[in-house]
C-alpha cells in the first residue's frame, strides 16, 4: 500500500466514522495492520463489508468481536500509529505479528485483549501520542 492510499484512507475514515459515531486505531506492524473498531453493531458491520470490498485492502481477517462496557479510543476517529515488532512482543507477548494469525481461539482472544489493555493504559507506545 502507497504512503498516498494510507494518507487517503486515514481522511476518509476519519471523516466516516465521526458521522457514524465509529472510533478506533490503526496500527501497522511488520508491513500489516491492525484495527480495532469500536461502535453500534451495525455500523461496524457495514463499515467491515466496505473494508472487505476495497480493492487496497488484503487479507482482512476479523480477530475477535466482543462487547465493551466502555470504549478505549472513544475520542478518535480513528488514530494511526507504526510500531516495531519489539514493541508490539512486548505489548503483546507474541514474538511475530504474523504469529497472532497462528493461535487458536480462546487464547487468540485473551491474547488480543491483554494487548489491547496494555495498549490502552495510555502509556504506549509514549503518552504523548494519545494527547
Amino acid at each position: 500500500m502507497s504512503q498516498d492510499d494510507l494518507k487517503d484512507i486515514l481522511q476518509d475514515s476519519r471523516e466516516s466514522n465521526i458521522s457514524k459515531d465509529v472510533t478506533g486505531m490503526l496500527l501497522y506492524i511488520e508491513g500489516r495492520f491492525f484495527q480495532v473498531l469500536e461502535g453500534e453493531k451495525e455500523a461496524i458491520d457495514e463499515l467491515y463489508e466496505h473494508i472487505s470490498r476495497d480493492e487496497r485492502h488484503r487479507d482482512v481477517n476479523i480477530i475477535t468481536r466482543g462487547y465493551t462496557k466502555r470504549r478505549i479510543f472513544k475520542d478518535w476517529s480513528m488514530r494511526y500509529s507504526s510500531i516495531s515488532s519489539k514493541e508490539f512482543t512486548r505489548l503483546s507477548g507474541i514474538k511475530r505479528f504474523s504469529d497472532l494469525l497462528r493461535i487458536k481461539k480462546p487464547q487468540l482472544e485473551q491474547q488480543v485483549v491483554m494487548f489491547m489493555n496494555k495498549f490502552s493504559d495510555k502509556t504506549f507506545p509514549s503518552p504523548s501520542w494519545w494527547s
